[in-house]
């Protein structure tokens, strides 16, 4: 799951990044899953929001939080 990064400020200006998210939970049973069948998991930089959204996320911040999850 992720959510949608807010607005950014760029000097006086205020910026919509897009569909662009950052991390906030994993589902790791599939991944341990997927491991466990001998099979491996290919994990993809695109999260979902709580309401559904596609959202983009970095790929080494989900690499990171992925790396980080038990």
């Amino acid at each position: 799951m992720a959510k949608k990064v807010a607005p950014q400020a760029d000097g006086k200006n205020v910026v919509d990044v897009g569909l662009v998210g950052e991390v906030v939970s994993i589902r790791l049973e599939e991944i341990k899953e997927a491991i466990e069948r001998e099979v491996v998991p290919v994990i993809s930089p695109i999260a979902q929001s709580e309401d559904g959204v596609i959202l983009n996320v970095n790929a080494d911040l989900g690499a990171g939080a992925l790396a980080g999850a038990r």
